[in-house]
């Protein structure tokens, strides 16, 4: 990802300054830790969240975005699954941190005004998700998935609307949605009713699929028969040209019979 060139970032007010000249301020994240950046990096706010509404590893992450055009999520961590020999069969990579991480880069961005930012939060996050159900025993995928949801479906930040979460909401279910037959079966069966929205939300979303795979159906149904109604025509004109090469090669035929005749 290309980096940003903080060099060329101006004050808001003083055209001729660059960001890296203007003084550093203090955002105090909701664990009380503050993180330093350049003032003249910080877009006017969109809506009514705070710094205080994340904790200090997210608005760090935030800062990293403006200086590098780019942010590192935490580690994998690895969480003992209680066998009772503690082998390397009992632990099992713990994707919980980095679920948060992504989702709350998510919202901060959206409330910063950094969709960019926001977007890449959304594509990172949906990796991860793939990636954990990979990487991870399914009891603590599921366990993550289940932090991700509430998390996602327990907004704190209303300032900035509804629509910012539903977003955040919508790349979990597609996700899900994604995963229909797993659903079914336990323990990801467990997820559905986390939460009453979320089961509406999946409902929404298997119903707008399967309208839209109807009208592909459709679609493709439409398709082949002007298909076959086109070829059936191209076959129809092949077979007159044939035949109207045949009658004009048999007529020719006859007129130089008969000229031959007339000259004998």
């Amino acid at each position: 990802m290309e980096r940003p060139d903080i060099s060329e970032f101006v004050h808001p007010t003083l055209s001729n300054q660059c960001a890296l000249g203007t003084r550093m301020v203090v955002l105090q994240a909701k664990n009380q830790k503050g993180v330093y950046v350049h003032k003249a990096l910080i877009k006017d706010e969109a809506g009514g969240c705070t710094w205080s509404c994340f904790p200090s590893t997210t608005v760090r992450s935030f800062v990293e975005y403006l200086y590098q055009g780019d942010y590192n999520p935490p580690p994998i961590t690895s969480t003992y699954l209680g066998g009772w020999d503690k082998s390397v069969e009992d632990f099992s990579d713990d994707y919980k941190e980095i679920f948060l991480t992504h989702a709350q880069l998510f919202i901060l961005s959206r409330y910063r005004n950094e969709l960019s930012l926001a977007n890449l939060c959304l594509e990172r996050l949906e990796e991860a998700i793939v990636e954990a159900q990979s990487d991870s025993v399914e009891s603590l995928f599921v366990r993550n998935m289940r932090t991700l949801i509430e998390y996602s479906y327990s907004p704190h930040c209303y300032g900035l609307g509804d629509g910012v979460w539903e977003e955040l909401q919508k790349a979990v279910c597609r996700f899900l949605v994604s995963q229909k037959g797993w659903l079914l079966e336990k323990p990801g069966s467990g997820l559905v009713g986390e939460d009453s929205q979320l089961t509406k939300d999946l409902l929404t979303m298997f119903i707008n699929l399967s309208i839209d795979t109807d009208k592909l159906r459709m679609e493709a149904e439409r398709k082949c028969e002007a298909l076959k109604t086109e070829l059936a025509q191209s076959k129809s004109a092949k077979k007159k040209k044939r035949q109207a090469l045949t009658t004009s090669i048999s007529v020719k035929k006859c007129e130089e019979l008969n000229a031959y005749r007339m000259v004998l």
